[in-house]
């Protein structure tokens, strides 16, 4: 399935100017009117915070491997036992076919 690099590109469009509706209801224009210094504490913070989310995605992502590489391993497992069951005998020697010994006693 090939990636709509455009759809992408719209969808992160929308969601950005979305964003900024949100921050002009919360915040009003001060952004537009504060000193530069102001603006760049603020890009230098949301860098921080990025990095932020950054290493908790990273090791949301880590948790995400490891469960998936345990799955896999269950998944193999369950395989194999599937196989196992495949390859045994079909046919009970009759001795010990359930149902073909009488337990019926007459009094």
């Amino acid at each position: 399935m090939a990636i709509d690099w455009r759809e992408i590109a719209s969808e992160y469009t929308r969601s950005v100017f979305s964003k900024m509706e949100q921050g002009s209801v919360e915040y009003g224009e001060k952004s537009h009117h504060s000193p530069i210094h102001e603006t760049l504490h603020e890009i230098s913070a949301e860098f921080l915070d990025v990095g932020g989310w950054g290493a908790i995605g990273w090791g949301k992502v880590q948790r995400l491997i490891r469960r998936v590489e345990d799955l896999e391993r269950e998944l193999a497992d369950i395989g194999k036992t599937i196989d196992e069951i495949r390859a045994a005998p079909k046919d009970l020697p009759e001795s010990s076919a359930a149902g073909t010994e009488s337990t019926h006693i007459n009094h």
